[in-house]
């Protein structure tokens, strides 16, 4: 029995335009407000190629320091009309839920409007069932290419867009979307607290020098309490929304795919990836993956889809996860 893991490319493979960066089209064609938001949210860095190609990733770089002047005189416009500081922080903390919910729900509506796309791939099907038979399928995607077209069932470990209700609200927390960095901090010393010796301790257990973070957002400490109470509630509103905890995750799935998989590893002698990039943002689901294969099959055999000349990256990053791999190399595009 072989196990396939699906990723984006495999939708992208069959016409789906599943591409990040026709979810920044999706965003700017429904949502200018929104659009405007982000923009200012992530800076300059939002009109990149770049930061769409690693979507996921780029949602950890976001800057509440952006609007500090709005919230600034938002706050001077609320005090002269006789408005306490609680008052400033809920209508700050209001206007940024509103915004944030909102990316996730057009994300949702985005991949609906894709996933009712009929999909007319009869040749694409005939050479990539074959991968498919005798297979547990894991799908990175949230969309039923995999039940619609190919009438197989499958494990989607970030949510599955069929049980998701935009209009009413329902699902749309169950849809995991965002990087993987689940930040716990280590102080080696309480009473001298400094960039110098404080430590990020990341989802899979490595630690990072705090200064050594791209990520890390530092706040003007002089902005006002208002302000500050509003970046530190909304910083870890946003973190909770958009980080996949991926530890939490498997740890969590008692009767799901990683359940099936320890009791019958013994019956996998193949792992199949099939359009996914083998992305630092998953590692640590390929990890506890190989963790279970390796007690029955070592070394573990692995099949990878590659699309242009991507091989190396997918090598080397397949190496970051098995460092004695050596994958065959198919192409489904």
């Amino acid at each position: 029995m072989k196990l396939v893991i699906i990723g984006n490319g495999f939708d992208c493979a069959h016409g789906l335009n599943t591409s990040y960066c026709k979810f920044r089209e999706y965003i700017k064609n429904n949502d200018i407000e929104e659009y405007k938001f982000l923009h200012q949210l992530f800076g300059n860095a939002y009109e990149t190629d770049e930061f769409w190609w690693n979507f996921e990733e780029s949602l950890s770089n976001f800057n509440l320091s952006n609007f500090t002047y709005d919230l600034e005189i938002n706050n001077d416009f609320q005090r002269k009309n006789g408005f306490e500081d609680e008052d400033c922080i809920k209508s700050n903390k209001e206007y940024f839920d509103n915004h944030i919910f909102q990316l996730k729900k057009l994300f949702c509506l985005w991949i609906k409007e894709i996933n009712d796309n009929k999909i007319s791939s009869a040749k694409k099907k005939d050479s990539i069932s074959e991968y498919l038979n005798d297979a547990v399928i894991l799908s990175f995607n949230y969309t039923s290419t995999i039940e619609n077209l190919y009438e197989k069932e499958c494990y989607h470990i970030h949510g599955f867009i069929d049980d998701v209700d935009v209009e009413n609200g329902l699902g749309i927390d169950d849809i995991v979307l965002g990087h993987s960095y689940n930040i716990s901090f280590v102080i080696d010393n309480d009473e001298n607290i400094s960039a110098e010796n404080t430590f990020a301790v990341l989802d899979n257990g490595e630690q990072i020098p705090f200064e050594s973070l791209s990520f890390v957002k530092e706040y003007d400490l002089s902005n006002d309490d208002a302000i500050n109470k509003t970046f530190s509630d909304i910083d870890c509103k946003y973190e909770n929304i958009f980080t996949k905890r991926c530890s939490n995750i498997i740890e969590k799935d008692e009767i799901g795919f990683f359940y099936y998989l320890k009791n019958n590893a013994a019956t996998i002698n193949e792992v199949v990836v099939l359009g996914h990039s083998l992305s630092n943002v998953d590692k640590p689901y390929f990890k506890k993956i190989l963790e279970i294969l390796k007690v029955k099959c070592d070394p573990v055999k692995w099949t990878v889809s590659c699309y242009g000349n991507n091989k190396s990256t997918l090598k080397n990053n397949l190496r970051l996860i098995d460092e004695n791999a050596e994958p065959s190399f198919i192409c489904i595009s």
